[in-house]
C-alpha cells in the first residue's frame, strides 16, 4: 500500500473554484481509495492505494473531479516517501526567510531543457533557486508592499504546468503521514535526477 498526496491545481485560490474538502475526500472514497483525508483548505487530499501508475491515477482522479465540478482540474500526484524526502533535504536551510516567504512549486512534468538557477523574475519578486525532481523551490520577495507568487512565473519559464504550496503546508503535510511502516516502493518513491541548484557550481 502506498500513499499518495494529490495536489489540486486552482482549488479554493482567491475565492474562486470554490469546494468543500469533504466533498471532495468523499469521492476519493467513492473512488475506491482508502485513508483518505485533506490537508488545509486549498486542494491537498492524502490516499492511499495499491496502484503504482502514476499516469492511470492522475487520469482517474482528473476524470471524476472534472464529473464532480465540469471542468479540467489539475492533478499532480506525489508518493508520501517523495514528500518527505524533499522535506529531509530542506533546500531553504541555508535562507533568512524574514524578509521572504518560501514556496514549492510542482511541476507536471520535468524542464524539456535545463535550466540555469537561479531565475528571477522582473523586478525580482520571485527567485527559483533550487529545481530537483518535478519541483521549483522558490523565494518571493516584498515589492511595493506585495510578495510575489511564483505559479504563474514558474509555467512561463519552465513551459510546464504547474500548483504551488507553501513551505510550512509542504512539511505539514508530510509530518501528517499515518503510514509509519510503510515500506518505500523504489521504483516510485525515490526520484534519481540530479537537481539543478544556484547555491552551488554546475559542472
Amino acid at each position: 500500500m502506498t500513499q499518495y498526496v494529490a495536489f489540486l491545481g486552482g482549488i479554493n485560490v482567491g475565492g474562486h473554484n470554490l469546494l468543500k474538502m469533504e466533498d471532495l475526500c468523499q469521492r476519493f472514497v467513492a473512488m475506491g481509495y482508502s485513508g483518505v483525508s485533506s490537508y488545509k483548505q486549498s486542494g491537498n487530499i492524502i490516499f492511499e492505494t495499491p496502484d503504482v501508475d502514476f499516469s492511470a491515477i492522475g487520469k482517474g482522479i482528473q476524470g471524476e473531479l472534472f464529473d464532480l465540478v465540469g471542468r479540467d482540474v489539475r492533478v499532480f500526484l506525489r508518493t508520501m516517501p517523495q514528500l518527505k524526502k524533499i522535506v529531509r533535504q530542506d533546500p531553504f536551510k541555508d535562507v533568512m526567510a524574514r524578509t521572504t516567504k518560501l514556496y514549492v512549486t510542482f511541476l507536471s512534468d520535468e524542464p524539456s531543457r535545463r535550466p540555469k538557477v537561479p531565475l528571477r523574475s522582473p523586478g525580482n519578486s520571485v527567485e527559483i533557486i533550487y529545481l530537483r525532481n518535478r519541483a521549483a523551490f522558490c523565494l518571493c520577495r516584498n515589492k511595493d508592499g506585495r510578495y510575489g507568487y511564483p505559479n504563474d512565473f514558474v509555467e512561463a519559464r519552465l513551459g510546464v504546468l504547474a500548483t504551488t504550496r507553501s513551505w510550512a503546508v509542504v512539511k505539514g503535510i508530510a509530518a501528517s503521514s499515518f503510514l509509519p511502516n510503510q515500506t518505500p516502493n523504489s521504483s516510485i518513491d525515490e526520484e534519481a535526477e540530479e537537481g539543478i541548484d544556484a547555491r552551488r557550481p554546475r559542472d
